[in-house]
């Protein structure tokens, strides 16, 4: 239910392995070299409710997948280029709790109505909480469900 692989050989065609294990609740690859069709592969994942994921390739237009993961709560991405434009998707998802978003290229105005526009979400930036997060406190267990 908990698969974590720390290396950069996860790719598309790994994507496509890891897509079959239909029993994976959180899914931990950091280091990354997936694209949108990677991405599109991990969301046929029927029970992932936590991914936390990094790769150069997965842009603001890949965020749109985010909506066709059934269960997604939780949310780590690290070092995507992602802009302004993929804050406006987050806000989109209805199942969405937890957001820690690492590196990206986002203004303080859009993090602002970002955080006006959800104001349940806990959301970290850079490995930090933001200021106004309202579960700061509330951090788990993040047990899978």
């Amino acid at each position: 239910i908990h698969l974590r692989i720390r290396s950069g050989l996860i790719d598309d065609a790994a994507a496509d392995e890891i897509s079959q294990i239909k029993s994976l609740v959180i899914l931990n690859i950091p280091q990354t070299t997936i694209t949108r069709a990677g991405l599109e592969k991990l969301a046929t994942l029927p029970n992932l409710v936590q991914l936390r994921l990094s790769s150069p390739l997965l842009d603001d237009e890949a965020m749109d997948l985010l909506k066709t993961f059934p269960k997604l709560k939780r949310i780590h991405f690290i070092d995507l280029p992602i802009t302004d434009r993929s804050l406006e998707k987050f806000t989109k998802l209805e199942k969405l709790e937890s957001l820690y978003l690492d590196g990206g290229n986002f203004s303080d105005a859009k993090i602002e109505w970002l955080v006006d526009t959800r104001p349940d979400l806990h959301l970290h930036l850079n490995q930090q909480h933001h200021d106004r997060d309202p579960k700061k406190e509330d951090h788990g267990p993040h047990l899978p469900e």
